[in-house]
């Protein structure tokens, strides 16, 4: 066993057994009532980040939207965190962008998760004034999100607007996404790195 392949063994159970035919990928997805295959295709490009691209994919029989990010076997710790720290949060929907599962070619891996369709919070930023109300409800939503990846242990070191996806306008509802360079904080882990965007870094570090 390859150690990539030994850091992913434990996400075997949130593999998506996934072909890819013609333009498009399917899988089997069991229910309780049988096996469902879904088509999954491309349909534009949503963004490119540091490490990867993420774009938005629709389901050709029922219209389900999804966003996968396609992130390099090659970085194979940032890999790591991203699953794990999608994995580890998946549930609390309402501060976290949720996580469907992955699949992989001999290339790349396929984080598949959920499609907040208003983007991200820079976007909301440049295009109105953002109220003292709206500014204070984003910041406590973000402030509980952050207490339950600290309550798992998880610090996400590159938290920013951009990284910030809009789910709701009315009421204002955001999500946290994008943990690349999360690190879970274990017996005897030191936070010694320096990692994030410096614009967003507080003045001390």
């Amino acid at each position: 066993m390859t150690d990539f392949d030994s850091r992913f063994y434990q996400f075997d159970q949130f593999k998506l057994n996934t072909e890819f035919v013609n333009g498009y990928r399917k899988h089997a997805i069991l229910y309780k009532g049988g096996i469902r295959i879904e088509r999954w295709r491309k349909v534009n490009i949503l963004g490119n980040g540091a490490i990867g691209t993420v774009w938005l994919e629709k389901e050709e029989q029922h219209g389900d939207l999804r966003a996968v990010k396609q992130i390099p076997r090659s970085h194979i710790l940032m890999n790591f965190r991203e699953l794990l720290a999608l994995i580890k949060l998946k549930g609390y929907s309402e501060h976290f962008v949720q996580f469907f599962g992955w699949f992989d070619n001999n290339e790349n891996i396929y984080p598949s998760m959920e499609y907040v369709k208003y983007g991200d919070l820079s976007r909301l930023i440049a295009s109105q004034t953002v109220s003292e109300r709206i500014s204070s409800d984003i910041t406590r939503q973000l402030l509980e999100g952050l207490k339950i990846m600290h309550a798992h242990k998880f610090c996400h070191r590159d938290l920013k607007p951009q990284n910030i996806l809009v789910a709701s306008l009315s009421p204002i509802r955001v999500k946290i996404t994008d943990f690349g360079v999360s690190k879970r904080a274990v017996d005897g882990t030191s936070f010694q790195t320096q990692v994030g965007t410096s614009s967003y870094m507080a003045p001390k570090v």
